[in-house]
């Protein structure tokens, strides 16, 4: 069903929320309502005795990437708010997690086709930004 999904890739800060919301504005793109990626069981730092929301290859699992699956099948939606037909296929799911940063080797592992848009912007104009919020 999904094809070339996009993800985000950014520090906080860096303008990555502006990006991710063009993005999900164009036509044909579909995005989650929501961290899609949040609560699925395997993958919850808390299950797992991690510290850090960091996913690698590894951690590919098929129950896992079935109820990812599943969510984005029930989740996904264009900017106008419709969701993509039960048959549709070619569907682009844009994605501007910050955790994004965490999973590349994850995202890149259950999604072959993925692009990922990295987002760089200079730390002395981040950081003073992170710690005003």
């Amino acid at each position: 069903m999904i094809e070339r999904p996009v993800f985000v890739v950014a520090p906080p800060r860096s303008g990555a929320t502006a990006l991710f919301r063009s993005l999900a504005g164009a036509p044909g793109i579909f995005s989650a309502q929501g961290a899609i990626l949040d609560g699925i069981f395997e993958l919850d730092p808390q299950n797992r005795d991690w510290d850090s929301n960091r996913l690698t290859a590894a951690d590919v699992e098929p129950r896992s990437v079935e109820e990812l699956r599943g969510r984005l099948k029930g989740g996904l939606v264009d900017s106008q708010g419709n969701r993509p037909g039960l048959d549709a296929t070619g569907v682009r799911w844009a994605d501007g997690q910050p955790r994004n940063a965490l999973r590349v080797p994850f995202l890149a592992a259950i999604a072959p086709d993925a692009q990922f848009v990295y987002v760089h912007r200079d730390p002395s104009e981040t950081v003073p930004a992170m710690l005003n919020v």
